[in-house]
């Protein structure tokens, strides 16, 4: 079933990235997340993730989101996942863009719940 979870987890994050949805994001972070966004600093905590997401839509113009998994492996309350995203930005006065990445997450289970533990991603020439 965890397979199944990780994937609905996707789907939200996707969802609300569309939608603009930071709270939504935030919610699908563990409190001692940790994401390590492409040419900066670490990002610690869940309210630390959630203005980073907050900043990303914003400044950024992240408009949407098609999460693709390659890989999942479930150990225990830990998964690990690879995959590509193609991301949908459109900067303040700028022109819609796409963006190809490929990150590792770290799924950690809470209290029955999957949460977003460990992220991390960069450009990728692949197509998601």
């Amino acid at each position: 079933m965890s397979a199944a979870e990780i994937a609905a987890n996707n789907r939200a994050f996707e969802h609300a990235v569309e939608t603009g949805n930071v709270d939504a994001i935030a919610a699908l972070l563990a409190p001692d997340v940790m994401i390590l966004p492409p040419d900066g600093p670490i990002i610690a905590g869940r309210e630390a993730g959630k203005q980073l997401w907050a900043s990303t839509l914003k400044e950024h113009g992240l408009t949407g989101c098609r999460i693709t998994t390659g890989t999942l492996d479930v150990a225990g309350d830990l998964a690990s996942e690879v995959g590509h995203a193609t991301l949908t930005l459109k900067p303040p006065g700028g022109t819609n863009q796409t963006a190809t990445i490929k990150f590792v997450v770290v799924w950690k289970r809470l209290n029955g719940t999957w949460l977003l533990h460990r992220d991390i991603w960069n450009s990728s020439t692949e197509q998601a």
